[in-house]
């Protein structure tokens, strides 16, 4: 197999495997030649060799001196893969903070799709604070993070992964044994490696997630029968997995496990609902805007206008949901007693710089959020208690703005 490691270069000094430079970006000005022995590239490229052997490895330096991830050097390094006829990509890096709004942003998802459906793995790594990350979150990749049962608990509550495994590795570099830390990006190159050298030479803990993926893309959302939805990618007539608004039967879950078929049961969990209730009184002191809507049939709309409005003009937000069917439009659900802990903690580990809530409204506990309730005539706006109805929806963003 071949493979390509997007990083921040390959010493080849240190790798035994053919390895092939392909210069992208302001690389290719530089004609640059990675010699640092320690460099995230070799030591990726060392633990894929440890437990498998490619063919050949396809070096795609992109990242600068401070391991910064450009969106659009990513891209031209993905669109480079597909011209290159790898087998498998080790995305070892990624990107939290960004516009989904933006043309690079319809670049990334679109060639990430064109590999996923020509048969290449795109194996990627998850950002290592718990920031929602792209591209690990799109459905058309393999997302990766270390296996850490301590981290997962948090994590996992709005930000699942396909693949979880270990990231120390103990490898030779410089002539010198040395151990990787703790991070998702040598989590993810032994996940590739895995792939490479095939299931039955995986040696450390590697759990393959039979939870759908919480992904940045709608999927397409077919009703099986009350409470129970299929999810499918694309027009692809494959099921990527079943949304159950309530618990599983045994008989279901062994269903699932025998046919494969992933599944994410959304339900009002009461220890669920108290953990979050503890994790969010160390998060206090995050004060940013909060949008409550109430809960109503165009209250998903609405979130998604506001939304879309906030991330063109350079807000980082979320929308987050006590109403289970707003998650297969692309919500983060959240029970409805716990939805303002729940926004508190998501807002930390995304750095959301405001939330879009939509729940049951039952009383104005700050005077500072902003409160929008949808009638028969339009929308009554509550900003500081005061109430200002509004007839059109594209009036809300300008009349939320010039209340902050």
């Amino acid at each position: 197999m071949i493979i390509a490691i997007i990083d921040d270069g390959i010493c080849k000094e240190e790798i035994s495997s053919p390895v092939e430079v392909h210069l992208i970006g302001c690389f290719k000005d530089l004609n640059f030649e990675q010699t640092d022995h320690y460099s995230h590239g070799t030591i990726c490229a060392k633990i894929i060799e440890k437990y498998s052997s490619p063919d050949k490895i396809i070096d795609i330096p992109f990242l600068n001196k401070e391991e910064s991830a450009d969106l659009l050097d990513m891209c031209t390094a993905l669109e480079y893969c597909s011209e290159l006829n790898v087998d498998v990509i080790n995305l070892s890096s990624g990107c939290s903070f960004y516009d989904s709004n933006t043309a690079v942003y319809a670049r990334l998802v679109a060639v990430c799709r064109k590999l996923y459906y020509r048969g290449v793995k795109i194996f990627a790594a998850q950002n290592n604070v718990g920031n929602m990350t792209i591209p690990a979150q799109f459905p058309y990749v393999i997302s990766v993070e270390q296996y850490d049962k301590g981290r997962m608990s948090t994590q996992s509550l709005f930000r699942r992964s396909d693949i979880y495994t270990e990231s120390v590795h103990s490898i030779v570099l410089n002539g010198v044994k040395k151990k990787s830390m703790l991070c998702n990006s040598y989590a993810c190159a032994y996940a590739s490696a895995c792939e490479i050298a095939g299931k039955k030479a995986v040696f450390k803990k590697y759990f393959v997630s039979d939870t759908i993926n919480s992904s940045l893309i709608s999927y397409r959302s077919k009703q099986l029968r009350n409470d129970v939805f299929e999810l499918y990618m694309d027009e692809s007539p494959i099921a990527v997995g079943r949304i159950y608004f309530h618990n599983m039967s045994a008989s279901e879950q062994k269903f699932l496990k025998k046919n494969n078929i992933k599944s994410l049961v959304l339900r009002d969990d009461e220890e669920q609902i108290e953990f979050i209730t503890e994790c969010s009184k160390f998060f206090d002191n995050i004060e940013i805007p909060y949008v409550f809507i109430q809960r109503h049939k165009k209250a998903m709309e609405i979130a998604e206008l506001l939304n879309s409005e906030f991330l063109t003009n350079e807000y980082k937000s979320s929308v987050i949901s006590s109403n289970m069917k707003d998650f297969l439009s692309g919500a983060v659900y959240s029970p409805d007693k716990c939805v303002e802990n729940f926004a508190r903690l998501f807002a930390y580990y995304n750095s959301c710089n405001i939330m879009i809530i939509i729940c049951n409204i039952k009383q104005q506990k700050n005077s500072d959020d902003i409160y929008i309730v949808i009638n028969d005539n339009g929308y009554t706006l509550i900003v500081g208690g005061k109430e200002k109805k509004i007839t059109e929806a594209n009036r809300l963003y300008k009349e939320i703005i010039e209340s902050f």
